[in-house]
């Protein structure tokens, strides 16, 4: 019966990930803290390809090294249907791990999305101006990229920025 579990800074390493997308105790989990653990790409992977949590609404990820390769797992994910929170700070993410993960139309219905210090770029802040690529987003999180001035002001003037209830952009 267990909906929420916090595991944050445990020194969970990808096999322990592994153990825990593949348990059966845990298929009503809502929401899962796994931030500062080193996951790494691997450790994400199976997250994204784990059927063993289809109650799962909010990822907690942040800084868990997984790189634009983590991200690309997530954005390859067909399990992780229900997702409306998606927490991914200091992971080093770039424009291609960013930009793919748009992609995915599972996440289409999130409603926050925290990718604050990351390594996004223009050109991921492009696809977020002008894609509108999270039509559910409330709340987007985001300062601390390398996005440049002129492509913050585009994504300020996009509809978007028009609909969320927080926008945290540097």
């Amino acid at each position: 019966n267990l909906t929420c579990l916090m595991l944050e800074a445990n020194n969970i390493s990808p096999q322990g990930v592994e153990a825990l997308s593949k348990s059966e105790k845990l298929r009503k989990l809502e929401e899962i803290f796994l931030d500062c653990n080193p996951l790494g790409p691997e450790g994400v992977r199976f997250l994204a390809e784990s059927t063993a949590l289809p109650c799962l609404t909010a990822l907690h990820l942040d800084s868990t090294q997984m790189g634009n390769e983590g991200v690309r797992a997530l954005a390859q994910t067909n399990s992780l249907k229900n997702i409306k929170r998606l927490y991914l700070c200091s992971n080093k993410i770039g424009d291609e791990g960013f930009i793919a993960l748009t992609k995915n139309e599972i996440f289409r219905n999130l409603t926050v999305l925290s990718i604050w210090r990351n390594e996004i770029r223009d050109a991921g802040g492009k696809v977020l101006a002008k894609s509108d690529p999270f039509p559910q987003l409330e709340r987007l999180y985001m300062s601390f990229n390398l996005i440049e001035q002129p492509v913050r002001k585009e994504i300020l003037k996009s509809s978007l920025a028009q609909r969320l209830i927080t926008l945290v952009m540097d």
